[in-house]
């Protein structure tokens, strides 16, 4: 049904590694489950796809600065995904089961279609106890308490069927090649 990718941006070390361990915890979680793909070579990642039961993949393409290369990330997720729906979800968003809700509905759409999802604001700096059966509703209860909704400026995911993120990457490249030359 659906591939989630991403590319921790830090090391998998002191509160960053809490944060983005929580939040490819959630994905593990997701029912049905879903194909998870990390992304890069950074401090840890490795690791954490082992523990995780997570696919890994450790070499992509970066600038002269070390910055990892969108374009390739995007195509070799689409070469490497297993499913029909790919979805980039940045390292530290946790995913509830409302966001299935959401995959179903958009697969009723036609194929050419486009998401872009909204995140809300919260620091979470504990591991999540995802061992009880209710950690879903005390994460619902902690945000409707401790988070805000973030600004609609910078967006975290991005979710298309196969053709879509074909055409999103080829974007990314011209747009990365203009930095480059340009």
């Amino acid at each position: 049904m659906l591939t989630i990718f991403t590319i921790p941006p830090k090391p998998f070390k002191d509160h960053i590694s809490v944060i983005q361990k929580n939040a490819i915890k959630s994905w593990t979680l997701l029912e049905p489950s879903c194909e998870i793909i990390l992304f890069g070579d950074e401090e840890g990642v490795e690791e954490i796809a082992q523990e995780l039961g997570v696919r890994h993949i450790q070499n992509i393409a970066k600038n002269e600065y070390g910055t990892p290369l969108l374009s390739d990330v995007f195509t070799k997720a689409h070469r490497e995904a297993r499913n029909g729906i790919l979805c980039y979800v940045n390292a530290d968003i946790i995913l509830l089961q409302d966001f299935i809700g959401a995959i179903r509905t958009i697969q009723t759409l036609p194929e050419a279609y486009l998401m872009v999802g909204q995140r809300w604001d919260v620091d979470i700096d504990v591991p999540w106890d995802f061992s009880v059966d209710n950690w879903q509703k005390n994460m619902h209860d902690y945000l409707k308490v401790h988070a805000k909704i973030h600004p609609p400026q910078q967006e975290a995911t991005i979710l298309s069927f196969r053709e879509i993120l074909l055409s999103l990457f080829h974007h990314l490249l011209l747009e990365e090649l203009d930095g480059i030359t340009g």
